[in-house]
């Protein structure tokens, strides 16, 4: 143990504390989560035995007893000539490589085999053949991510090292697993939740426990009653929600090619291609004068974080925080119909959309229990209140970002506001904050901001304009993508979640997720969220305690 300690301090010096548990995250350790999932902060920081760093409140369950791991195997592209075309090491855009090299998406796609299907739902051969075939459009996702010893810029090399494939086995059917949500309507049937999962969802999900790791992982996993979960895990640095979501329609999109196991890959092709090659790639080769004249830019957006030594005597002097818990929060359409209401009623401007009223909802509500628990414990409220949320630049109409486009196209603007004014704010002031603070960037602007980034020696040091010393909010829009309809194999899922894993339980880390409602929607209006959503957020213990008392916090809910 003494090794991993001294490990896991090496590398906090290396990155800021926002980013710390991504490199100890992934399936450490493992229980079922009956409707909570936690984790001791101070069990990471104290370099304790894997099986102790998750943990979850009520009843501890062995999730190894659910779920059993039968094989493993090795993906590769189906046509070698695919790897062939590429050029060793491939390199990352700007975008990409202020992305953490350890951050994982992790995402469980889970199927009910019909009554209506006779043959075996979502085959292994089959949806290995198309995950094959999938390489071939994206084979930089068979390399190793390898860090550039002179700069720290991550790029990719071992091409045809492979990816992953685990095949899982449950001895339970999926109906083990339903139930009726705490937020469901009254008489509503039961249904899947990620958190009544096995291990909360994570015994779904291909295990990640090192850097050195296959860029893609998949877990393909059987229930007893013929019912499949898809667990996929990829570097974040390779890709941002929307090209991952891009990635799952494009398998499935070959996987429906292939009837049987029979057909010629040449045969099995995507209607429309993806574009794999990372945006101002290119720059990492700028000359020295190019370097010197875009240091002199300094964007708004972005900030250095201290160098590795001056951080690590930082992170020392914190104290730990408190158990962060993670929820899931649905919200039907009629609360989200009512939180734009309320936002728009007294807003006299452009009218405020429902992801900026949810999120000022979000926002406020856990600004106004924070400060009620640093009352109760006499401590000195903070001055100024942060809201971070990425935005993606596909949907501003960025000419030099091509259609399909597979890697991060991601900023993170942070939103700021006088904490005593959000506490006192009507809704509508703060769902407009949120709405001017997330505006399109200027495309001159975004370029330098783009060139200022490449040109930093020590990529690692890049982060968003935010003081990760003082608690925020962090809010992802998920519910926007296709989620669903994308995913169809034989079936469209019954749930698409992310399980909490360490890395996603951080105070104030917040994904609006879409839900089965999304299969209610025209095709040409998928992605558009109309129904409801869930809200997964992660707080401090304390502050769970405070929501669940404060009736204004769910005051639309009706019921």
């Amino acid at each position: 143990m003494d090794n991993f300690a001294n490990r896991v301090g090496k590398v906090k010096s290396e990155i800021n504390e926002f980013f710390f548990f991504f490199l100890v995250e992934c399936n450490f350790a493992k229980a079922k989560a009956p409707a909570l999932f936690c984790v001791e902060k101070n069990e990471v920081a104290n370099g304790s035995e894997r099986e102790s760093i998750l943990q979850f409140s009520g009843k501890m369950t062995s999730g190894k007893e659910k779920v059993r791991v039968t094989a493993e195997y090795r993906l590769c592209c189906a046509t070698r000539s695919s790897i062939e075309k590429l050029e060793s090491p491939v390199l990352l855009g700007p975008l990409d490589h202020i992305t953490q090299n350890f951050t994982p998406i992790t995402v469980v796609f889970v199927y009910h085999r019909s009554e209506s299907l006779k043959e075996e739902l979502v085959p292994l051969k089959r949806f290995q053949r198309s995950l094959e075939r999938l390489l071939d459009y994206y084979p930089h996702l068979t390399g190793r991510i390898v860090v550039d010893e002179k700069d720290n810029t991550p790029q990719i090399e071992q091409l045809g090292a492979g990816g992953k494939l685990i095949e899982a086995k449950s001895s339970e059917p999926l109906e083990a697993f339903e139930a009726v949500g705490d937020d469901d309507e009254p008489a509503s049937k039961p249904r899947l939740i990620v958190t009544n999962l096995p291990e909360g969802g994570n015994a779904l999900l291909p295990s990640l426990a090192g850097i050195n790791d296959p860029i893609l992982s998949v877990q393909h996993t059987r229930f007893a009653c013929g019912g499949v979960a898809i667990g996929m895990c990829i570097r974040h640095i390779i890709c941002d929600a929307s090209g991952f979501f891009q990635l799952i329609r494009d398998l499935s999109e070959l996987y429906r090619q292939f009837p049987g196991c029979d057909n010629d890959n040449g045969s099995v092709q995507l209607s429309k291609p993806p574009h794999t090659h990372s945006y101002k790639a290119e720059l990492h080769n700028m000359t020295s004068e190019e370097r010197q004249e875009a240091l002199k830019y300094q964007p708004t957006g972005f900030k250095l974080s201290p160098e590795a030594g001056k951080a690590e005597k930082e992170t020392k002097s914190r104290t730990l925080s408190p158990t962060v818990v993670g929820r899931v929060l649905r919200f039907s359409s009629s609360e989200l119909t009512a939180l734009k209401t309320e936002a728009n009623i007294n807003n006299n401007g452009k009218p405020l959309s429902t992801f900026c009223s949810t999120a000022a909802h979000i926002w406020q509500s856990i600004s106004r229990a924070r400060a009620r628990l640093r009352e109760a414990n006499s401590v000195v409220p903070i001055k100024a209140a942060q809201l971070l949320i990425p935005v993606d630049f596909r949907a501003q109409n960025q000419r030099d970002v091509p259609p399909q486009y597979f890697p991060n196209a991601v900023f993170s603007p942070v939103v700021s506001a006088p904490a005593a004014q959000l506490l006192d704010a009507p809704l509508s002031t703060v769902a407009a904050w949120i709405r001017e603070g997330i505006q399109p960037q200027e495309s001159i602007e975004m370029l330098k901001t783009v060139r200022w980034i490449a040109a930093q020696l020590d990529k690692r040091r890049v982060q968003p304009w935010y003081n990760y010393e003082q608690e925020g909010v962090f809010v992802t829009q998920w519910s926007k993508f296709d989620m669903y309809q994308g995913a169809r194999f034989e079936v469209s899922p019954s749930l698409v979640a992310q399980p909490f894993t360490t890395s996603s339980l951080y105070d104030g880390l917040t994904y609006f997720m879409a839900t089965e409602d999304q299969l209610k929607q025209s095709a040409c209006s998928a992605g558009i969220s109309s129904g409801s959503i869930d809200v997964s957020i992660a707080l401090a213990e304390p502050i769970w305690t405070i929501l669940d008392q404060d009736e204004s916090f769910r005051r639309h809910r009706g019921w």
